[in-house]
């Protein structure tokens, strides 16, 4: 994978929308091996990772579809909700072990079709000073 400053920063995107196809095993195994040389606390190695299925995806996209369709515009996740859930993925994955979730993140390959245009940006003057 060839990560260039452009594709980290000014050409990357917010995804609006996805594809239906799932992120295949070997662009995730890509994507750990760019992972695994970034900081760690003190060298430890500390990520465990669970790749869930296409079906827990199929689900939490219906889910954001049922958003949309409702009009509802925001999620928002208290914390005992966010806790709870974390409960049951620790349980479910990481019985009889010390690793504990830390985070969850949903994974896809972007529908260029569906990006909105860029929202406009702060010039520098507006957010920075020097003191």
């Amino acid at each position: 994978m060839n990560v260039t400053t452009e594709k980290l920063f000014t050409d990357a995107r917010t995804q609006n929308g996805f594809t239906a196809e799932g992120v295949l095993p070997a662009k995730l195994q890509e994507l750990y091996h760019l992972m695994k040389w970034g900081p760690t606390s003190a060298n430890c190695s500390p990520a465990r990772i669970i790749f869930f299925s296409e079906c827990s995806v199929r689900y939490v996209m219906g889910a954001l579809k049922l958003m949309a369709e409702t009009g509802v515009q925001t999620l928002e996740v208290k914390k005992q909700v966010h806790d709870d859930f974390n409960a049951k993925v620790d349980a479910a994955f990481w019985a009889g072990t010390t690793v504990e979730t830390n985070f969850i993140v949903s994974l896809g390959e972007g529908d260029p079709s569906k990006l909105f245009p860029r929202s406009p940006r702060f010039a520098f003057e507006q957010i920075a000073k020097f003191v």
